[in-house]
């Protein structure tokens, strides 16, 4: 998907700097250099960085739309991991118990060893 969006992007810089055909442009008449390219692309960039100022609501409604797609994309990427790692095993390792004052209870205690003895009752 990264690689999509920044090759679209290199795309794009390497047809601006591309000599346009002067006979195919439609500006009628008018010729748009490099700079008032760049310079209109700021003024649209300044413009978009108050759009939250001049509708809030609708801004809102774009981060909960980043938050909401960006956990999509977390999602799918574990998934897609998972399906092409196998070998990862679970990622959960079972369910610990606890006792009732909230800790685990202690490993099973050892069977108590034999002591050899003289022949003596002690």
């Amino acid at each position: 998907m990264f690689f999509l969006l920044r090759l679209a992007f290199f795309l794009g810089l390497v047809i601006l700097l591309v000599p346009a055909d002067q006979t195919e442009v439609k500006t009628g008449g008018r010729l748009i250099s490099s700079t008032d390219m760049i310079v209109a692309a700021s003024q649209a960039l300044d413009d978009a960085k108050g759009f939250c100022e001049r509708q809030p609501a609708a801004c809102e409604v774009g981060h909960a739309f980043g938050d909401t797609y960006s956990a999509k994309a977390r999602t799918a990427a574990r998934m897609i991991y998972d399906y092409l790692d196998p070998t990862a095993g679970p990622r959960t390792t079972g369910t610990v118990f606890r006792g009732r004052n909230g800790l685990p209870f202690p490993p099973p205690a050892k069977p108590p060893v034999p002591r050899e003895t003289d022949g003596h009752a002690t």
